[in-house]
């Protein structure tokens, strides 16, 4: 089917659904609704929503397609029992093949009321079914969180009775060892006190004199063992303890040494660790001066490129104007040469031709 042809039929589904507010419009509204939507153009509105969910359908029926595959894929892994790293892995395989199931659960009851959406609508025009899907996929919700909700509060009830329980299994134990108590009391009050003591008195006199002969023999067998044996003994000690002393002084003398040998690098360390901050505070002094005089030369270097800037604009404002005066004094010579040949050429101003006076006749005298 066209990807097109879905496209628009989506569309055409949208702008009707865009007037169709699931919240506020009743049945007798709904039902206006889908009478105005299959009005003269139903047939082509069917088929237009009847092509949608073939599409759908047929989509469906690929993931389902998938889904199997994955599961057989998954069945046939073969995992050997012996070892116990792939335990973790065959948990996992489980939980991904009850989500698998689960997928393909919820793509069959969405493919089961696609399919009956489709029969009714192609044969009554009417989307009941999928309403009434809709109404119980909403009620099963609400019971999922009802039951959630019930299962909290049942937790926290069975938290508390536990709580009790055990309070009240204390109790018990506390008043079952206080009743014991008083019964042996009882008991022992009751009974004879006479005998009962003179029975003890005769079992610890008798004990005691077990007791005597017993040690008593444990001493007489120790004195009789060879005092050689005993002497070496006692040597072996002396040697041993002797041996330890001077273990003993040598490892004090070697952690004196140690400890003195550690007080010298301590110094040494102080005495660096001076020099190397007196270094560290000479450095940085150099530093902040060679800061200070980057920045003065930073300075100066602006205000000589400013000088130099001033001057060279100075200089090529003095050159436009040398060459502007140049143009000028040029311009005046050449109109002043013109005006000097007009008046040369029409002989006028100081080029005029004077003209010759007249001579005056001298009279004769007769």
């Amino acid at each position: 089917m066209d990807c097109s042809k879905t496209i628009n039929s989506w569309e055409l589904i949208r702008q009707h659904e865009y007037h169709l507010s699931l919240s506020d419009i009743t049945e007798e509204d709904h039902e206006s609704e889908f009478s105005g939507i299959f009005g003269e153009s139903s047939l082509i509105l069917r088929g237009m929503l009847c092509v949608v969910l073939e599409d759908i359908k047929l989509q469906l029926q690929c993931l389902k397609g998938y889904n199997n595959k994955i599961q057989t894929d998954i069945r046939d892994i073969n995992l050997p029992d012996s070892l116990d790293e792939l335990v973790e892995l065959k948990e996992k395989i489980s939980e991904s093949t009850l989500l698998y199931a689960k997928l393909d659960a919820d793509r069959e009851y969405v493919y089961d009321v696609i399919q009956n959406t489709y029969w009714e609508l192609r044969e009554q025009s009417t989307f009941s079914y999928l309403k009434e899907s809709v109404h119980r996929f909403v009620q099963n919700e609400n019971d999922r969180c009802d039951l959630v909700k019930d299962k909290e509060r049942n937790k926290i009830i069975r938290k508390n009775l536990a709580k009790q329980l055990r309070l009240q299994r204390c109790h018990f134990k506390v008043q079952l060892h206080d009743i014991n108590g008083a019964v042996e009391n009882l008991e022992r009050t009751i009974d004879d006190a006479q005998p009962m003591f003179e029975v003890k008195g005769r079992y610890i006199d008798n004990w005691q004199v077990a007791r005597t002969e017993q040690h008593s023999l444990k001493i007489a067998n120790k004195e009789n063992i060879p005092r050689l044996s005993i002497n070496r003994f006692r040597q072996k000690y002396e040697h041993e303890e002797q041996v330890h002393c001077e273990i003993l002084r040598l490892t004090t003398i070697q952690i004196t040494e140690i400890l003195s040998q550690i007080e010298v690098i301590m110094d040494k360390y102080d005495k660096d660790l001076e020099n190397i901050e007196l270094q560290i505070q000479i450095r940085k002094n150099k530093y902040y001066d060679m800061c200070n005089k980057k920045m003065d030369m930073e300075q100066m270097l602006e205000k000589r490129d400013a000088t130099m800037k001033n001057w060279i604009k100075f200089k090529e404002d003095r050159e436009i104007v040398r060459l502007y005066n140049e143009k000028m004094t040029n311009a005046a010579y050449i109109i002043q040469a013109w005006w000097r040949g007009l008046l040369v050429r029409l002989h006028l101003g100081p080029y005029a031709v004077k003209k010759e006076k007249k001579k005056k006749q001298k009279k004769i005298r007769i």
